[in-house]
């Protein structure tokens, strides 16, 4: 009688599993275990029973492939995908109006909600790439008129002709600046303090 060693007694039980784990796959078949996305606030109980029902309906059909079933399929996808839509512009619209509202009433709120949005968003551009790019962007070639000049003093050129009146690059006026200020939400803090008469 040969000896049996370890190594042949887990191979064999690993064939052992694989010929169950086939055999199972063809039977029941595969499914896929796909995450929740947890970044959609808008996802609430209407779009998971939808969803439930959209589910039970796909794998009636791929149990039992009828006409009937197919065509329930499509109808419960409509009102899963409809439930999904209806959903989503209730929650931006709601969003907008409190935000609206935040935006003169509670501005720390405002941001708060703002900056949780973009949290995940990072520079896509490698920082070694970026450098590089601004390095050889530095080094370029110029154009001898510019290297020459070394006066970079700009000058503000008023052409009366950008509007008919010239009132584009007119100085601004002290009235101007007081008609602005009335028609702010808060001008009575401003009378308060003495700026407007």
């Amino acid at each position: 009688m040969s000896s049996i060693c370890k190594t042949d007694i887990s191979n064999v039980a690993k064939d052992i599993c694989k010929v169950f784990i086939n055999s199972a796959r063809k039977i029941f078949g595969v499914t896929k275990n796909v995450q929740v996305s947890k970044n959609k606030p808008w996802f609430n109980r209407d779009c998971r029973n939808a969803r439930k029902k959209f589910h039970s309906a796909k794998r009636l059909q791929n149990r039992y492939p009828t006409i009937e079933n197919k065509n329930n399929l499509k109808t419960t996808s409509k009102t899963y995908k409809r439930t999904m839509d209806k959903c989503k512009n209730n929650y931006t619209n709601k969003l907008a109006r409190k935000l609206s509202e935040l935006r003169s009433t509670n501005s720390k709120e405002y941001w708060k909600i703002l900056n949780s949005t973009n949290k995940n968003k990072k520079c896509a551009v490698d920082i070694n790439e970026m450098f590089q790019f601004m390095k050889d962007l530095n080094a370029g070639d110029y154009d001898d008129e510019f290297v020459g000049n070394s006066d970079l003093s700009y000058t503000l050129i008023i052409d009366e002709t950008d509007t008919p009146d010239g009132s584009l690059n007119s100085v601004i006026t002290e009235e101007e600046i007081k008609t602005a200020v009335r028609k702010l939400k808060n001008v009575a803090l401003f009378q308060m303090n003495g700026y407007l008469e």
